[in-house]
């Protein structure tokens, strides 16, 4: 390895250090954000279907977010869609 690509490489890394910990900060945001938006809906979900019903929605949306929290045991969308259709019958797939 020459001095050009040595140098090349240096930059490289010292760029990817710099910016490292902001890329991971930006895309924890985007999912949490994410989330939000995700709960916000099952909220106003519940309230098209349910009417005003403020401790059912709590409850929806919290057990919603303890299976988001099992996402971190390595559950994985197959499981979830699987444990879905084995409890209700429901079959979902997403259509774009």
């Amino acid at each position: 390895m020459n001095r050009q690509e040595r140098r090349r490489l240096a930059k490289q890394q010292a760029f990817e250090a710099k910016y490292e910990r902001e890329i991971k900060e930006r895309q924890n945001r985007i999912d949490d954000r994410t989330v939000e938006l995700y709960t916000t809906c099952i909220g106003l979900a519940v309230y098209d279907c349910y009417g005003y019903r403020p401790t059912v929605a709590g409850r929806i949306i919290t057990a919603f977010c303890n299976r988001l929290m099992t996402i971190d045991e390595g559950r994985t969308l197959t499981d979830f869609k699987q444990e879905l259709k084995e409890k209700t019958g429901i079959e979902l797939e997403w259509k774009r």
